[in-house]
């Protein structure tokens, strides 16, 4: 099965992978959505994403599923240039 995954402009940490290469079934009040492409998936989990029950299950069960990214910043300070 295809599904295609989108960002929230809303909230650019939100994002989606949902059956409607047009994201329509995806909560308005979190959109609008930007298209970021599509994967394919199957028993083994989204190209590129992995094995994740979770994800298969809410995507046959409702048509999307929505996840907030965990990205962690760190910050190193530059050496000194004398």
């Amino acid at each position: 099965m295809q599904v295609y995954l989108f960002k929230s402009r809303q909230e650019p940490a939100v994002l989606a992978f949902s059956t409607d290469p047009a994201g329509a079934n995806l909560p308005a009040s979190l959109g609008p959505w930007l298209p970021l492409g599509d994967r394919h998936m199957s028993d083994d989990g989204v190209d590129g994403i992995g094995n994740s029950d979770v994800i298969g299950v809410a995507i046959e069960t409702v048509g999307y599923f929505i996840a907030r990214a965990q990205i962690t910043l760190v910050h190193e300070p530059f050496p000194p240039t004398h």
